[in-house]
């Protein structure tokens, strides 16, 4: 619900919500933070095994957001193109964006400043989501574990 009333307000506001915003750029991430969401979608272990990269990408970049972790890299690789992203993933990058800039409306107008904060939490939050996922922690802890980062930020109900 928040990501529509979000959403609408941010429409209303900037002319035009993220996907209305479309430019021609990769979301982009550390090199090294890429092969880890890469084994992540690849372990037979995995909880995020046959998933998009750009979903383990956004897991990793909100657990970023909720700890305020960020982590800028020169050495990037193309991910995804931002217009592939769903809707819901993008408005979620408004939300984590929104948080960083204090919830000032008029720092989320670029949106590829928008993409750029997401990728700096991505960056920084990739090792941590692996080591947990790696680690002796069950799947069911782990999206237990998942689940509290997501309620405390209210992300999630």
């Amino acid at each position: 619900m928040i990501f529509f009333t979000l959403k609408r307000r941010v429409k209303l506001s900037l002319g035009g919500a993220m996907n209305d915003r479309m430019f021609p750029r990769y979301v982009r991430i550390d090199r090294e933070a890429g092969e880890l969401l890469s084994k992540l979608n690849s372990s037979p272990t995995s909880p995020f095994r046959g998933k998009k990269k750009r979903d383990i990408f956004m897991y990793a970049a909100a657990i970023g957001s909720y700890s305020g972790e960020s982590k800028s890299s020169k050495n990037k690789a193309d991910l995804n193109l931002f217009t592939d992203f769903p809707t819901k993933q993008t408005v979620l990058m408004d939300v984590i964006a929104l948080k960083h800039f204090n919830y000032d409306l008029d720092k989320i107008v670029d949106g590829k400043e928008v993409v750029n904060v997401v990728e700096d939490y991505a960056n920084a939050r990739s090792k941590i989501l692996y080591n947990m996922i790696v680690s002796s922690v069950s799947k069911s802890e782990l999206e237990s574990k998942i689940f509290d980062i997501l309620k405390e930020a209210k992300l999630s109900e």
